[in-house]
């Protein structure tokens, strides 16, 4: 256990459960405090009967509907065989519910507490708790290696308190709570200190679900989160997606590695270019808008990003030189991210760009339309056989001026190690082809290639196609 500069022990301490952290730094929020170590044992009473009173509030309300039920409907995921909404509760007046719920939050007294450890910190526990009272904790209808009436799981009051604290720190959404976890403390602190401000705006005027949420809200909450923060993230951060319903419980963790985190802080803090919007609109369709869209591709399957983005890239190389920049700013921000996220070497990406380069100078040379290009990229076998062709295409041409005027022809067109890279079986080897393939309409679209009509309509028919390069994405 951690000590202040005086020798005495923090009052509220951080342990190895995200619950209770996440829940502690709710704690230190409603304390008005920059920590949770920094909490006083005046402010922690003094939160704990604001919980109280939140807590009775919301019991005034029987449908968890209302205005005003917030935390009542949020009890239904957290502590649903509490006294905030068992059944009975419905038969007393709003003031004997009230009185109940006293009941249940009244901390006991020091001389009823049992000689154990906390499970979690280690101070003296002031009693054993279970499901009512700890999320996703085991109920004692279900355990059989304890005593009947022992709930099994001693707290202290400090981390008993944090998990009451949790419901201010959660996103509520379809019967379920979110929660954003790091164990990077600073930016835990500043992730709850939003979330708590925003609950504690809903608290007292509005439920927990509204009539439809947008899509990828949670996830929104997340990059928005990270974005906003002003200072590198360092460790993962988690989307905990749980519920401690008796009809279902669940918990689903969907954790963004450093790298990733870090990317999103480093496009955050370029001001020379505007790679964000540019990727936002990347990922943009009827149904999801591109800001909730990119967020989804970012927390759920961040290796789908490269393909989201070449779909959008390809037709722009048919679009008005306007659209330079844009692809300029998608094209350096992919590289940034497979680099950074995917761990693609800084010499693959050289090579690949270098092969796309030789590409795109050999399709304007021999005069090649772009479909055949874009239909082979779909099948990893007929986008092999496009590069032998192309290989002995390049021998054929190399000494002609319409090359040469574009390119130098000394290397050679494609190496055993490219074709190793692109085509032998391997993870990587699909985001090797998508970023070829990018190279190769990036370069086409710096030197100012434009497709004609027929083999612009044949390139958006089969851009909407479903291929091998979607397969391999999920």
């Amino acid at each position: 256990m951690r000590a202040t500069s005086t020798g005495e022990p923090f009052l509220v301490e951080l342990t190895a459960h995200p619950l209770q952290r996440v829940g502690a730094f709710a704690l230190a929020v409603l304390a008005k405090e920059s920590h949770p170590r920094r909490v006083s044992e005046d402010r922690f009473l003094r939160v704990w009967n604001r919980m109280t009173e939140d807590a009775v509030a919301a019991t005034r309300e029987t449908d968890a509907k209302q205005p005003g039920a917030f935390l009542l409907s949020a009890s239904y995921a957290l502590w649903p065989n509490s006294k905030m909404n068992i059944p009975s509760l419905r038969k007393l007046s709003a003031d004997q519910r009230g009185q109940a719920v006293v009941e249940w939050r009244t901390p006991r007294p020091p001389e009823s507490w049992p000689e154990a450890p906390c499970a979690l910190c280690g101070r003296r526990a002031c009693g054993f708790y279970g499901k009512v009272d700890v999320p996703l904790a085991m109920s004692t209808e279900y355990r059989n290696t304890t005593v009947v009436g022992h709930d099994g799981m001693p707290l202290c009051r400090t981390c008993l308190g944090s998990f009451y604290a949790l419901p201010y720190a959660c996103h509520f959404q379809g019967g379920r709570a979110t929660i954003t976890h790091a164990w990077d403390e600073d930016f835990l602190s500043f992730a709850t200190r939003h979330q708590v401000e925003d609950t504690r705006k809903r608290i007292g005027r509005v439920s927990v679900t509204p009539s439809k949420w947008p899509a990828y809200v949670r996830e929104s909450l997340l990059v928005n989160r990270i974005r906003a923060y002003g200072h590198p993230v360092r460790s993962d951060v988690s989307l905990i997606i749980f519920t401690n319903n008796n009809q279902e419980q669940e918990l689903t963790e969907q954790r963004m590695d450093q790298p990733l985190v870090e990317w999103i802080h480093a496009v955050r803090q370029d001001r020379t270019s505007d790679p964000w919007n540019s990727l936002e609109r990347a990922c943009h369709s009827e149904k999801v808008p591109g800001a909730a869209a990119l967020a989804g591709e970012l927390v759920r399957s961040p290796r789908r990003l490269p393909a989201k983005v070449l779909r959008y890239l390809v037709p722009l190389l048919t679009s008005a030189p306007d659209t330079r920049d844009e692809i300029r700013q998608l094209v350096g921000a992919l590289r940034s991210f497979v680099g950074k996220v995917l761990h693609v070497n800084d010499r693959e990406l050289q090579e690949i760009e270098g092969l796309g380069k030789r590409t795109a100078a050999l399709m304007m040379a021999t005069r090649k339309k772009v479909k055949p290009f874009v239909v082979a990229y779909r099948k990893s076998t007929t986008f092999r056989k496009w590069f032998n062709d192309g290989a002995v295409e390049w021998l054929l041409w190399r000494d002609r001026e319409e090359l040469t005027s574009l390119i130098d022809t000394t290397e050679p067109f494609v190496t055993p190690t490219h074709l190793r890279w692109l085509f032998e079986p391997d993870e990587q080897a699909w985001l090797r082809r998508n970023l070829l393939f990018v190279a190769v309409i990036h370069e086409l679209h710096s030197q100012g290639y434009r497709p004609d009509s027929d083999d612009t309509r044949s390139i958006e028919d089969t851009l909407h196609t479903d291929g091998e390069d979607k397969e391999n994405d999920e």
